[in-house]
C-alpha cells in the first residue's frame, strides 16, 4: 500500500508522516493509557480498614469489656489481637471475635488486668488474618481513671486558667479555655494537624496537652512551643498521671 502523506509547514521546514507511523503511534498511545489505568484506584478496594472503635479507651480491669470495631471489608476469618507498644501480647486477654456482615463489624471482649495496664496507657488492637496484621487502631487503656467532672477540671482550672482563660473555641492553644469543648477533640491552632486532646489517645504525637505537660517549661515540645504550665508551680507527677488516664478512658 503507497503511503499517505501529509504535509506540514512551519519555519523547521515541510515534515511528512505516513500512515503506519501514525498508527503505530496511536496505538502505543492506547497501550500506554491502557497500562496507567486511567488514574486507577492505587490498589485493591478489598484492604479491611478500620473507621472507629468503641469504645475508645477502657479502665484496666479483671472484668471482661466487649471493644468493637468499625470498618470496611472485615471477614469472618479475622480475628483481634491486643499488643502494647512494647510488641507483647500478654497479659492482654482477647475473647473469640465476632464478625458481623450486617454492620461490618468486628467484636472480642478485652480483659487487661490492672496491676498489669501498659505504662504508656494504650495498647494497639490489631486485626490479624492468618499470620498477618491487616490493619490496627489504638485503645487507649486508664489505670485509674479520672473523670473531667472529678478532679481534672480541678487541675486545669489550679494550674492551667491563669494563661487559658477561657477564650472560645477555635482560639490559638494559648488561649484557648481549658473546658472540655474547647479540648477534646478540638484541633490544635499551634501544633497543625493535631488535636487538643484525642479521647482515648494519650500519646504525645496524638494529644497536644499531653505532650506539652511532659516537657519542662524551658524546653521545645515535640510539636513546637514551650511546655507546660509555663508559670506558676510545675505539675505533679500524679497530675500528669491523672490527666493521662483522663484521656486514654475516652476523656468524659
Amino acid at each position: 500500500m503507497p503511503f499517505i502523506k501529509t504535509k506540514f509547514t512551519s519555519k523547521l521546514g515541510s515534515c511528512f508522516f505516513s500512515l503506519a507511523v501514525i498508527t503505530a503511534l496511536t496505538t502505543l498511545t492506547f497501550s500506554l493509557v491502557s497500562c496507567g489505568g486511567g488514574g486507577g484506584s492505587g490498589g485493591s478496594s478489598t484492604t479491611a480498614s478500620i473507621t472507629s472503635v468503641s469504645p475508645v479507651g477502657i479502665v484496666a480491669s479483671s472484668v471482661a469489656r466487649t471493644i468493637t470495631l468499625f470498618g470496611k471489608n472485615f471477614t469472618s476469618n479475622m480475628t483481634l489481637s491486643v499488643a502494647d507498644s512494647t510488641g507483647a501480647t500478654s497479659p492482654y486477654q482477647v475473647g473469640t471475635t465476632t464478625f458481623s456482615s450486617a454492620n461490618g463489624t468486628l467484636s472480642a471482649s478485652l480483659t487487661i488486668p490492672n496491676a498489669t495496664a501498659p505504662s504508656d496507657k494504650y495498647v494497639n488492637v490489631k486485626v490479624i488474618s492468618g499470620s498477618s496484621t491487616v490493619t490496627s487502631t489504638v485503645l487507649g487503656v486508664a489505670q485509674n481513671y479520672k473523670s473531667l467532672a472529678g478532679n481534672i477540671q480541678t487541675i486545669l482550672n489550679t494550674n492551667c486558667i491563669s494563661c487559658h482563660d477561657g477564650m472560645v473555641s477555635g482560639a490559638p492553644d494559648y488561649q484557648a479555655s481549658v473546658s472540655a469543648n474547647n479540648l477534646i477533640n478540638a484541633k490544635s491552632t499551634v501544633c497543625s494537624n493535631k488535636l487538643r486532646v484525642t479521647a482515648g489517645d494519650p500519646r504525645r504525637s496524638s494529644s497536644v496537652l499531653v505532650d506539652k505537660i511532659l516537657v519542662a517549661s524551658t524546653s521545645i515540645a515535640a510539636c513546637g512551643g514551650s511546655g507546660m504550665p509555663k508559670v506558676g508551680t510545675a505539675l505533679t507527677a500524679q497530675n500528669i498521671a491523672d490527666i493521662e488516664d483522663w484521656i486514654a478512658g475516652g476523656a468524659f
